[in-house]
């Protein structure tokens, strides 16, 4: 599979209006994602 290359000439810009912020929040409320990024086992082969 190809795979397209955003932002070529550099790192892409993205503008988020109050509304944008507020879909977001409401769609993924502030403290929804907690916890460990991954199981404890996991986290023995994190930077090895």
């Amino acid at each position: 599979m190809k795979q397209r290359r955003l932002g070529k000439d550099g790192p892409l810009t993205v503008e988020l209006t109050a509304a944008d912020l507020a879909q977001l929040d409401q769609a993924i409320p502030p403290g929804a994602a907690a916890g460990m990024r991954y199981p404890e086992g996991s986290m023995k082969a994190v930077n090895q």
